[in-house]
């Protein structure tokens, strides 16, 4: 069973995707909150599997919090789903740790979908975000492309594009987190990369992200 919490100030928004979410399969709805910034609050939240916020870009809090809410429970699943994204805002939220985002006028079918990928630990994006990200994908040196990187410095990459930290990833992979950090360097030198958007637009573009 993969247990869900709620998340929007907007009680009809947070409404219809529990009357999506409760003829689920292996899904339960266990809690409803109105905040972000009341989630560590709510004794709900150690039962929590996923969290689902339901936001709108212009009232979206801070991923600060979503970092500290990560930092407190590594092992909770975020999933945003979000009313007029914007570029900055998707990657912003991707920084944050957010393993699933969704745009408000997604099928009712991707929110379950979504969940479930998500709580596997893989990375989903629907399609209206996904071409978001893309359109500056060739501002990066197509001669330059992943087939250059080791083993390892391949790995390295799959796992900053789908959101994780240098010290996450070292864990991960049972490396330190400075052996990470050199890796992170020569990949985006291989690749004529700069930012942390040029990493994931090329995994998008390239289908090396798991959806």
């Amino acid at each position: 069973m993969i247990n869900v919490v709620l998340v929007s100030n907007l009680m009809l928004l947070r409404e219809g995707a529990k009357r999506i979410l409760s003829p689920q399969e292996g899904i339960d709805v266990i809690a409803e909150i109105e905040y972000l910034r009341d989630v560590l609050s709510n004794k709900k939240l150690a039962q929590a599997d996923v969290l689902v916020v339901i936001a709108d870009a212009a009232t979206m809090e801070g991923s600060e919090q979503l970092i500290h809410l990560r930092r407190e429970h590594p092992s909770l699943h975020v999933m945003i789903l979000l009313r007029f994204p914007t570029l900055h805002q998707v990657l912003a939220i991707l920084r944050s740790g957010v393993r699933g985002l969704l745009s408000a006028d997604s099928s009712a079918t991707q929110l379950p979908a979504a969940i479930r990928t998500i709580s596997s630990g893989r990375l989903y994006l629907n399609e209206e975000l996904t071409r978001l990200l893309i359109p500056d994908f060739e501002e990066i040196g197509k001669d330059y492309t992943h087939k250059a990187l080791s083993q390892r410095e391949l790995e390295v990459f799959l796992r900053l594009a789908a959101g994780n930290k240098v010290t996450e990833i070292a864990g991960q992979l049972g490396i330190s987190i400075k052996t990470v950090s050199t890796h992170k360097t020569r990949l985006m030198e291989k690749m004529r990369m700069t930012t942390f958007s040029q990493i994931v637009q090329y995994a998008i573009a390239y289908g090396l992200y798991e959806s």
